[in-house]
């Protein structure tokens, strides 16, 4: 709702050039159990110049956008196009994101990822309301590695890997340990196969003295993640051997979409997003990331992954 004194009846059609008083104004959110009051405006908002939305379609929440943000809402994103979304805290990211997957919604289905659980859950609530026909839809890439990999997990994963003497070829115990490490290693890497780089750098003596050869440990490791790919296989994996499991062999049952968007993507780590840039085939993809900021440290998030992704369009929110 605009509110304001003697405010002019606004022309055209509502969603190009309007015109209206120049007076002060406020816009009010008036959804129930919402209390946001945008501040007072010395100029009467413009909206960005879409298509007229068609019937019972989406109108996505009202705000005003700058330049810059009209520069990513009206650019037309084709098949096959990586979009990169450099801003910062405070530049109206989020709005712009929520505007631009309201906007696509209209047109096909929205695949929203975002970092954490609790995000997921937020952003659901605002995002895919009875309003939203099942267009959008809201997940973590965690949530999609655990979904498309449960013929492996059967529902039981880890927070690390433990391998006992029969998946080792019954050597000692600091082989075991040796094999989970390059386990890991592989995992939490976008190579294709495990190699000896993933070998840790000191490897245990063999009972007769002499060290193990980076081969074996690798040959080794080989066979234990064959058996970690069989459906319900009797070793339980990690949360990272699932999104590695998902990487290389589930991004293609994930359905079809007509855009994907990932939000905070600085906290990625590089399996993550080389999953963002595989699944749902050559539809457009959106990755937003803050270069300053990052959430979840843990993550081995890594700007300098993101800037290894070639992207066709890249746009910078640098005001807040």
């Amino acid at each position: 709702r605009i509110e304001g004194q003697g405010l002019a009846r606004p022309t055209g059609d509502g969603l190009g050039q309007n015109s209206m008083a120049q007076r002060p104004h406020r816009i009010i959110d008036q959804r129930p159990g919402r209390r946001l009051l945008y501040p007072q405006l010395t100029e009467a908002p413009v909206l960005p110049a879409l298509a007229p939305p068609a019937s019972g379609s989406i109108i996505p929440d009202i705000f005003v956008p700058t330049a810059k943000q009209r520069a990513i809402l009206h650019a037309r994103f084709d098949h096959g196009d990586i979009v990169k979304i450099e801003a910062v805290a405070g530049s109206g990211k989020k709005s712009v994101l929520r505007t631009l997957v309201h906007t696509y919604a209209n047109r096909g289905r929205v695949l929203y990822l975002v970092f954490s659980k609790a995000l997921q859950v937020t952003e659901s609530q605002d995002m895919t309301g009875a309003d939203m026909h099942g267009t959008v839809s809201v997940a973590t890439l965690d949530s999609l590695a655990w979904q498309h990999t449960q013929e492996c997990h059967g529902g039981r994963v880890v927070p690390v890997l433990e391998l006992s003497a029969e998946d080792v070829r019954f050597e000692p115990p600091a082989f075991a340990k040796v094999v989970s490490k390059t386990i890991e290693r592989f995992a939490q890497s976008v190579d294709e196969c495990i190699t000896t780089a993933h070998v840790p750098g000191r490897l245990p003596p063999r009972p007769n003295g002499l060290p193990y050869a980076p081969l074996y440990v690798a040959h080794v490791a080989l066979e234990v993640w064959s058996r970690l790919r069989q459906a319900r296989s009797v070793i339980t994996p990690t949360y990272d051997v699932c999104m590695k499991l998902f990487q290389l062999y589930y991004t293609k049952k994930v359905g079809h979409y007509d855009m994907v968007v990932l939000d905070e993507s600085q906290d990625c780590s590089p399996v993550r997003l080389k999953v963002f840039v595989d699944i749902c085939g050559s539809c457009p993809k959106v990755l937003a990331y803050d270069q300053n900021q990052s959430i979840y440290p843990f993550a081995q998030g890594s700007l300098a992954t993101i800037e290894g992704i070639t992207s066709t369009h890249h746009f910078e929110l640098t005001t807040t």
